[in-house]
Parts: structure tokens; sequence; C-alpha cells
């Protein structure tokens, strides 16, 4: 009989368009739903192509229809709504970006009305084309002077023209035969990569070439430092007088106080001058740059052609470089990779090369939990095999 009242309650909301209920139980049982605006996909550089952008929403609907609609009518009691994002391109040959559907746990109101639980919920993100939450872009920083001042500036690290990647350490899936998760996380966040069969996704980056981008990374920095330093000491003493107008000092103080000020001034350019001169000489950049030239030189040719897997990624200081810094098995740790060139499409840059799914959890209720294994359970993952 219970069961039978469960029924017609479910037939009930059904019937009013998922929008009333009797008992938090109708809510549980609700059949989820992810709503569909019509919005258009958002960029998040507004310079990017509006056909590039009009491709992506053409995919992130396919996709969603396809695949993501049906995983998400098999959960119960959430309702969302779907959006999506063009990312900023690495310049791969790939236009990056992502869909998600922010699924919110229902309950039923004291008047038995369904409402969205704000503090609860699943969400379910497909990057495509991206590396994003699995992987980080390797970057080092450059000294840009404008206007007589240097800023720091974020530069982008590639080998052959792509983008240097640090993956996170993978872990085989129980569920899925064949897909990797990466970075699956204790409150039960996964990210699964979804690549094409028989085509590997990502390209090792040797220990040589890592240590060798390192290097370049370090002299680049440390020229920007001592360039900063070499350019204060070449102003010379008129040089920096130039910027205190001792006329105007002088009117305003004195004369007597204005060859104090001077000499002051002076002093203080001279011990500018001997810190900088010290600092250039003392650069700890340039122990860092030789321990890496060291190893390079006292490393064999078959080690320094290994794949790049570390524990984290590579920090040289004084410490001398060492082979138990490198791990022999991607599962071990970190690694250097690049993305396979043959997934670049470049005439067809939104196209879906790989996806990347990642299912994370708001609050752990019985209701979200339950939903979020419902989805895992009935998502097609070789239906985005493209």
């Amino acid at each position: 009989m219970k069961k039978i009242i469960l029924l017609l309650h479910i037939s009930m909301i059904t019937s009013f368009g998922f929008s009333q209920c009797i008992t938090t139980e109708d809510a549980n049982n609700t059949v989820s739903l992810c709503k569909y605006s019509g919005a258009a996909i958002g960029k998040e550089d507004f310079s990017t192509s509006n056909i590039i952008a009009a491709a992506a929403q053409k995919w992130m609907l396919l996709m969603f229809n396809a695949v993501v609609d049906p995983a998400i009518k098999k959960t119960k009691g959430l309702r969302g709504t779907l959006s999506g994002t063009l990312e900023i391109s690495r310049d791969d040959g790939l236009s990056p970006y992502n869909f998600q559907c922010i699924m919110l746990e229902l309950g039923c109101t004291k008047s038995k009305k369904l409402y969205e639980k704000e503090e609860s919920g699943v969400i379910f993100t497909f990057h495509i084309n991206s590396l994003k939450g699995i992987a980080k872009a390797v970057t080092h920083t450059e000294y840009v002077v404008k206007k007589g001042s240097a800023e720091e500036k974020t530069v982008f690290d590639k080998i052959e023209g792509r983008q240097v990647y640090l993956l996170n350490q993978p872990t085989a899936s129980e569920q899925y035969t064949g897909f990797t998760f990466y970075s699956k996380e204790d409150d039960g966040t996964k990210n699964i990569v979804v690549a094409k069969e028989a085509m590997p996704l990502f390209i090792p980056v040797s220990i040589k070439d890592v240590l060798l981008l390192t290097k370049g990374s370090y002299t680049v920095f440390m020229n920007g430092q001592n360039k900063t330093y070499s350019d204060f000491i070449n102003m010379g003493v008129e040089g920096y007088l130039a910027q205190m107008d001792l006329k105007i000092f002088e009117k305003d103080f004195g004369k007597e106080a204005t060859e104090k000020a001077k000499a002051d001034f002076i002093k203080t350019y001279n011990d500018q001058v001997a810190g900088y001169k010290k600092m250039i000489e003392e650069n700890p950049v340039k122990k860092w740059i030789a321990g890496i030239d060291v190893y390079l030189k006292n490393s064999s040719a078959a080690l320094l052609k290994k794949p790049c897997i570390v524990a984290n990624e590579i920090i040289v200081t004084d410490k001398p470089l060492s082979d138990v810094l490198f791990l022999d098995n991607p599962s071990e740790g970190m690694q250097y990779i690049t993305i396979n060139p043959a997934y670049a499409d470049k005439s067809n840059p939104a196209t879906p090369q790989f996806v990347l799914v990642q299912t994370s959890i708001n609050a752990k209720s019985a209701v979200s939990l339950s939903a979020k294994k419902d989805f895992e359970e009935n998502i097609d993952f070789k239906k985005l095999q493209l």
C-alpha cells in the first residue's frame, strides 16, 4: 500500500509540472531535471570569435541532449540549470570550453511546493578540450619595463609550440574499464578523462626537457632581476640626484640643508649600489642554474630521456639535484606532459577532441550522494569518445 501511495504522489507531482509535492519523500523521489535557459555561451575573453562561440554552444547542446540529460533523468531529487563558458586558449590548436549543471536538492514547503535547497546538491561539469581541474599549465615570471618601472609578467612555458602541463597523479577507474581518474578527492569529487580510443592524449616531457625549461625560466628571471639592479647602478650619482630638484629644495629649506640632503642622497645611492652589486654577484638563482647544469652533465642520456614524473613540481634550490627526485611510473606522482598534436583540429577548433567529466558534491546528504552515484552509473562515456 505504501508503494502505491508513493507512486500516486509521484504521478501527482509529474502532472503538476514538477512544482508541487505532498511530503519531503515526494521531493526526494522527483525525477531530476536540468533546464537550459537558452542563454548564449559565456566568454572568458570577449575578443574570442563569435563563430567559435556558436560552434561551442552547438556541441554543448548536442552532448547535453545525447549524454548528460539521459543520465540526469536517471537520478532523483535534484533540479538545476545548464550553462556554458568558452575558456581562454593555450594555443594548442584547441578551443576549450565547459558546460555544467549545478543541481540543487529539492525540498517540500509547508504549502506543498517544491523548492531548491541552496546548501546541498551535485555539480556535473564537462570540460571540452581542456585539462582544467587535473593539470596545471607550467609558467614562469618575466620582468617587463613599462613607463620606467619593472612589472612582473606571467609567461606560459611551451615545447615545440605546445603548452607544458603538470598532470595530477592518476587513479585507475574501478568502474569504467579503460578510463582513468585524476585527483579523485576524499569528498567524492572525481575527474575522469575521456579521450579517443587507441590515440594517447598525453605526450610525456623528458627529464632533460623539463630541466632545460626550468633553467631557461630561472635564467630569464635572474636576468630580469639583474637588469633592474644594473639600470640603477648605471644611473650614476648625477642621474640619481636628478630625481631630487635641488633648486626647489634650496629655495624652500636653504643652502645648508640642501647640501646636507645632497650628501645623504649620495650616500643612500652608493649604499644601494654596493648592495645591488652584491646581489648580482651572489644571486641565489645563479646557484640553482649551476645545479641544473651539473645534473645534466653527470646524468646518463638514458635517464634524461625518461618521462619527467615527480612527487610534486620541480623546485630547484641550493641543494644538489638527485635521481631520487624522479619517479618511474605515472601512477606514482605528477607528470610533465603536453597534449598530443593529433588532437588539434585548427580548421574546426571547437570540435570536441577530448572531454573531462567532473562530478562533485556540495553536501553529503543521502539524496545528493544517491543522485551522484546514479549519474555516474548511467552516463555513457563511450558516446563521448568522439
